[in-house]
């Protein structure tokens, strides 16, 4: 079954929930928080993103069938991973009956910041597996969000899915048949501002 889904965060500025749900959105992703500044090697300082609250609740008090989140890596070893993931939990905690499809993690790189891309695709798999862990014992899904490039070339994302970790597939600038055709096991598949 195919859904028509957003993802958001305060870069999309103040949005309209009443609209959304009259152009026929089903489900939204929500960005909740970020581990740090995407430009630092140096230690992770969480934050919440400034839209956080007025989206989540906009999604819901209009009648948005779906809602998940997403928190955007910046740790790299096992103890900040793990904090971070507490620190997303803790915040989306009142919202818990809400969020009904995937709490995800967006790990990439910015092109001048190749922090992950350093790292290394086991380094990298452990990582995720040590963030989904603590959100798994909470009683969400667990999913992974990174384009083709950064998926092939900084995971082993076989064993991501082994360990039921979905994959959120951003392949922008293709057209819905050529994403699925390539990596049709993905849970969702994003085109560009909006996925299915």
């Amino acid at each position: 079954m195919n859904f028509n889904m957003i993802d958001v965060s305060t870069y999309q500025g103040v949005i309209d929930w009443f609209k959304v749900k009259q152009i026929g959105i089903d489900v939204a992703i929500i960005k909740a928080s970020q581990g740090g500044s995407a430009s630092s090697n140096g230690p992770i300082s969480p934050f919440v993103d400034p839209s956080f609250k007025r989206n989540i609740e906009g999604a819901i008090n209009n009648g948005i069938k779906g809602i998940g989140v997403y928190h955007y890596l910046a740790g790299t070893s096992d103890y900040e991973v793990k904090y971070e993931a507490k620190f997303l939990l803790e915040l989306i905690k009142p919202y818990k009956a809400s969020i009904n499809t995937f709490v995800a993690v967006d790990v990439e790189d910015m092109s001048k910041y190749p922090k992950y891309r350093n790292l290394g695709k086991d380094t990298n798999t452990e990582l995720v597996r040590a963030f989904c862990y603590e959100i798994k014992k909470e009683g969400y899904k667990p999913v992974l969000y990174s384009n083709k490039s950064f998926l092939i070339n900084c995971f082993n994302y076989n064993e991501l899915e082994e360990d039921n970790i979905g994959i959120w597939y951003a392949r922008w600038g293709v057209d819905e048949g050529i994403a699925k055709t390539e990596e049709p096991d993905m849970i969702a598949w994003q085109f560009g501002r909006c996925f299915v």
